[in-house]
């Protein structure tokens, strides 16, 4: 439904429609007058400079982020929808929006907008449709603090991860195993002769506070959206556009506050962090 929906949405034939974007769920059916639809996607760190498009192009996001944008701003151009929900910022998004992504300002696309190259600039996506369509409402739908406590847990999770996964790897090879179970020792502050069977249980421990940490982050992140969302007022289809992994949560979300849903991802979406968020998981039990 979703291919017919979104060729409807474009204009343009299903199959085209589907180059773009493929139905992955939706909400169980309610009577409700707002639908959303959420986008999936898998973006750059906002720190990383694609003013050079070349180097924008390089990147392994970047196919997934303009089919994101051809959808969502072919769907503004035909005035089926007029709102657009962000995350990795929080407040309204306009020309008096001044923060920086990927090297790239609302005054910087805004100048380029009718350039036959804007759609290949490398950027926070609804940063770049609202340049483009200054009348649409985009709204940051996101919170900054759990954005900065989530970072931190996940950068926790790799680095026990990483150290769970070298002492397993080299249980055969003591004197090289000790390089890594002396790291967690030291680390975790664990008493110095704890042997390679309890610093995996103490790291397993930390796995688990890690995670519900970044978990925990995650979810007031979700309930800042869900509270955009409920601000906005629109009664088109609201698109918000989101990482992966927040994807089945709010889903949930959406359907206690009975709103119609649907999610949906680009065609080239790698769900690299779901599957990341999975090894966590079981890590966890």
């Amino acid at each position: 439904m979703l291919a017919l929906i979104i060729a409807s949405l474009l204009n343009i034939p299903a199959a085209q429609a589907a180059d773009f974007l493929k139905k992955v769920g939706e909400c169980l059916p309610q009577k409700s007058d707002k639908t959303v639809f959420l986008v999936k996607q898998w973006h750059l760190a906002p720190d990383v400079n694609t003013t050079n498009l070349d180097v924008g192009k390089k990147q392994p996001q970047y196919q997934n982020q303009f089919e994101i944008y051809s959808a969502v701003s072919q769907m503004v151009a035909e005035k089926k929808i007029d709102t657009t929900i962000a995350e990795g910022c929080e407040g309204k998004m306009d020309s008096k929006t001044k923060e920086s992504f990927n090297g790239w300002n609302f005054d910087k696309l805004a100048q380029e907008a009718g350039n036959p190259k804007y759609p290949t600039i490398l950027t926070h996506v609804l940063l770049k449709v609202e340049a483009k369509y200054p009348g649409v409402n985009t709204v940051c739908g996101d919170d900054l603090s759990q954005i900065k406590y989530a970072q931190l847990a996940l950068s926790d999770l790799r680095g026990d991860v990483g150290y769970w996964t070298r002492i397993v790897e080299n249980e055969k090879n003591p004197e090289k195993q000790k390089i890594y179970t002396d790291g967690v020792i030291e680390m975790l502050k664990l008493p110095s002769t704890t042997n390679a069977s309890n610093v995996l249980f103490a790291l397993k421990k930390d796995v688990l506070d890690s995670f519900q940490k970044f978990s925990k982050a995650n979810e007031e992140r979700d309930d800042a959206l869900v509270r955009a969302v409920k601000r906005a007022d629109s009664k088109k289809p609201i698109v918000v556009v989101y990482g992966g992994l927040h994807a089945e949560d709010l889903k949930v979300k959406f359907q206690n506050e009975k709103w119609n849903c649907e999610i949906f991802e680009p065609k080239s979406y790698q769900n690299s962090e779901e599957k990341l968020l999975d090894e966590f998981r079981k890590l966890t039990k």
